[in-house]
C-alpha cells in the first residue's frame, strides 16, 4: 500500500512519533526510510501540524530525498496510470448516459405527441358537449308551452306548503276513496314506484323517521327529509328524462283524461292544500315529459359524449403524467451527463498535471534542502524552548501540590489531637455555623482551640478494670481520679452561668454570635451610625440656611425703615 491506514489525529501517536525520532542521529535508519517512502503521508494518528513532526518530516526528506525522489516518482507514475483508467472509464460512461439520455429524449418526444393527439380529442369532445347542451338549452328556451318553467314553478309551490297540510295527507288509511286513489296510482307512475298501492305511494308525502319505521331504506339514514317527494325533486333525482323513455308515461295518460282529476276539485280541497298542489304537479310534470320526448335522443348523445370525454380526459391526465415523468428522468440524464463531462475534463487536467509532476519534485526537493534545514533546525530549537518552559511549569506544579499536602497533613494531625484532647465539633443550631466543644470543661469556641493552654490538655477516659472514669492529661501523661483544678474552675464557672447542676452533662453551646454574624453587625451598625451623621449634618445645613434667610429679611427691613425717614426731613425742610 502507498499509503498508511487512516486514523484520526492522536496525540498519543504524534509523541510516540517524535520520541521515535529523537532516538535517531542521522535520520538514515530502517524507521526513517520508511517513513520517507510515503512522504508526504504520515503514519495513522500522528499530527501533521505539530511544529516538531514538521521538522522531522522535512529533516527526513532532505536526509533521503534520494529515496524520497524516487517514491514520489513511483507514486506519480502510478497516480498517471490510474488517472487514465478513470479517464477510459469516464468516457465510457459518459457514452452510456449520452444514450440514456437520448432515450429518454425520444420517450418525452412520443409521450408529447400523444398528449397532443388526446388533447384535441378532448377538445373536439368538448366542443360536441357544448353544441349539445346549447341545443338543448335552445329547445328548452324556444318550448312554445313553457313546460319546463310552469313545472318549475309548481315545483316552488310546493316546498313552500306547510308541514300541517302534508300530515293531512299522511294520516289517509286504505282503501281510498276513487279520486284520491287516482291521484296517488298517478304519483306512483311519475315516481316510477314498484307498485301503486296506498302504503307504498305513502313513503312520498312521509318524512325521513316515518319512512325508517316502514323499513323504508331510500336514504332515510343518510338524508333527513321532511317530504320525500320534495326531497328527490331537490336532490335532482326525479330525471323527466328517464321518464319520458319509461312506459310509465303512456300509463299516465288515462289519468289526465279523468275528468275529476284536476286541482280545482273541491273533494281535493277538502283532504288538503297539499292534494290539490300535488294533482297540479301531476299535470304540469305530465306535460313536461311530453315535452322532453322531443329532445330525449340528444340528452342520451349528450350523456354518452360526457362518458367518452370523460375517459379522453383520463387518459389525457394518464398521458400528461407519463410526461412529465419522462421530462424528469431526462433532465436528471442531462445533469448527470454535465457532470460527468466535468468529471472527465477534471481528471483530463488532472492527468496533463501530473505529467509535469516528476520534473517539478526532482526541482523542489533539490532548491529547497538548504532551507528545509534551516527550518528544522529552528523548529527543532522552539521545540527544546517550549519542552523547558513546560518542565519549568511541571516542576511548580508538582511543587505547590507537595506544599498543599504538608499542610493539609498538619491540619489533619491538629484535628486528631484535639480529638484526642476531648475537643469535638458540632453546628450551631441559630446560624449554621460549625463550632468547637469539650464536653468535660463544657469550653465551647468558634475558633480551633489552642492546644498549648494547660486546660486545653486534659480529656477523661475509663479505667477498663473498674469501670471508673479517670482524668489523663495528653501532654505530661499524668492521671488522676479527682477533677484538676483548672478543670473544677471551668466547671463550676459554667453550672454557674447557666444556673444548673447538670451543666457537666449538657453540651456547651457556642460563645455568643459566630464571627461572621458579629462582622455583619458591627458593619451595619457602622452603617446606621454613618446615616445618623450624615441626617444631622443635613438638618444642620438646612437650620443654617434658616438662619441666614431670617437675618437677611431683617437687613432688608432696617434699610427701607431709614428710607422712609430721610424722605420725610426733606419735605419739610422745603
Amino acid at each position: 500500500h502507498e499509503e498508511w491506514m487512516d486514523f484520526e489525529v492522536c496525540e498519543y501517536a504524534t509523541v510516540e512519533f517524535i520520541a521515535g525520532f529523537q532516538r535517531e542521529i542521522d535520520f538514515t535508519g530502517p524507521r526513517a526510510v520508511g517513513v520517507a517512502r510515503k512522504l508526504p503521508y504520515l503514519p495513522g494518528g500522528v499530527d501533521p501540524e505539530n511544529a516538531r513532526v514538521k521538522a522531522i518530516v522535512e529533516r527526513i526528506a532532505v536526509v533521503g530525498r534520494n529515496v524520497t525522489c524516487e517514491v514520489g516518482l513511483s507514486r506519480v507514475r502510478a497516480q498517471l496510470k490510474a488517472l487514465h483508467d478513470d479517464c477510459v472509464r469516464n468516457r465510457k460512461r459518459t457514452a452510456e448516459i449520452d444514450a440514456l439520455t437520448k432515450e429518454h429524449f425520444m420517450e418525452v418526444q412520443v409521450q408529447r405527441a400523444i398528449a397532443k393527439r388526446q388533447a384535441a380529442r378532448v377538445n373536439q369532445l368538448q366542443g360536441k358537449i357544448d353544441r349539445l347542451e346549447d341545443a338543448i338549452e335552445t329547445f328548452w328556451r324556444n318550448e312554445p308551452s313553457g313546460a319546463k318553467a310552469k313545472f318549475e314553478k309548481q315545483c316552488e309551490r310546493m316546498y313552500a306548503i306547510p308541514s300541517q297540510q302534508w300530515y293531512k295527507v299522511r294520516v289517509l288509511v286504505a282503501p281510498l276513496p276513487k279520486l284520491l286513489r287516482d291521484l296517488s296510482s298517478a304519483l306512483a307512475l311519475m315516481f316510477r314506484l314498484p307498485s301503486m298501492e296506498w302504503k307504498d305511494v305513502k313513503l312520498l308525502v312521509s318524512d325521513n323517521l316515518e319512512n325508517s319505521k316502514r323499513r323504508d331504506t331510500a336514504d332515510h339514514l343518510l338524508h333527513p327529509y321532511a317530504v320525500r317527494m320534495l326531497f328527490e325533486l331537490k336532490s335532482g333525482r326525479w330525471s323527466v328524462y328517464d321518464l319520458a323513455k319509461s312506459a310509465n308515461y303512456d300509463m299516465a295518460l288515462k289519468f289526465m283524461a279523468e275528468p275529476d282529476l284536476r286541482p280545482d276539485n273541491l273533494e281535493l280541497e277538502a283532504v288538503s292544500i297539499a292534494a290539490q298542489e300535488m294533482c297540479q304537479w301531476f299535470r304540469l310534470a305530465y306535460n313536461y315529459v311530453s315535452a322532453a320526448r322531443n329532445i330525449v335522443e340528444k340528452v342520451d348523445n349528450l350523456a354518452a359524449l360526457r362518458l367518452v370525454y370523460l375517459q379522453a380526459r383520463n387518459a389525457l391526465d394518464s398521458t400528461l403524467d407519463r410526461m412529465r415523468t419522462a421530462q424528469e428522468l431526462y433532465e436528471n440524464q442531462v445533469a448527470l451527463q454535465l457532470s460527468r463531462r466535468a468529471m472527465c475534463e477534471k481528471a483530463e487536467a488532472e492527468l496533463v498535471r501530473v505529467g509535469h509532476t516528476r520534473d517539478d519534485a526532482l526541482r523542489w526537493v533539490e532548491a529547497n534542502v538548504k532551507t528545509a534545514e534551516a527550518e528544522a533546525a529552528a523548529a527543532a530549537a522552539e521545540e527544546a524552548a517550549r519542552m523547558d518552559a513546560a518542565r519549568a511549569r511541571l516542576a511548580q506544579e508538582r511543587a505547590d501540590e507537595e506544599l498543599y499536602r504538608q499542610r493539609l497533613a498538619e491540619h489533619e494531625e491538629k484535628v486528631r489531637v484535639l480529638h484526642a484532647a476531648g475537643w469535638a465539633q458540632a453546628t450551631d443550631a441559630e446560624s449554621g455555623e460549625a463550632y468547637w466543644f469539650h464536653m468535660a470543661t463544657q469550653e465551647a469556641s468558634w475558633e480551633m482551640p489552642d492546644l498549648d493552654a494547660a486546660a486545653n490538655a486534659w480529656s477523661q477516659a475509663q479505667d477498663p478494670e473498674s469501670g471508673e472514669w479517670y482524668w489523663f492529661n495528653y501532654k505530661t501523661h499524668q492521671r488522676s481520679w479527682e477533677t484538676p483544678a483548672a478543670i473544677a474552675d471551668k466547671l463550676a464557672k459554667a453550672a454557674e452561668e447557666r444556673g444548673d447542676a447538670t451543666a457537666a452533662f449538657e453540651r456547651p453551646k457556642p460563645p455568643g454570635k459566630p464571627p461572621a454574624v458579629l462582622k455583619a453587625l458591627e458593619d451595619a451598625r457602622v452603617e446606621r451610625e454613618r446615616a445618623e451623621a450624615a441626617e444631622e449634618a443635613a438638618k444642620a445645613e438646612a437650620a443654617a440656611k434658616k438662619r441666614e434667610a431670617r437675618e437677611r429679611r431683617a437687613k432688608g427691613k432696617k434699610g427701607r425703615g431709614r428710607g422712609r425717614g430721610r424722605g420725610r426731613g426733606r419735605g419739610k425742610g422745603r
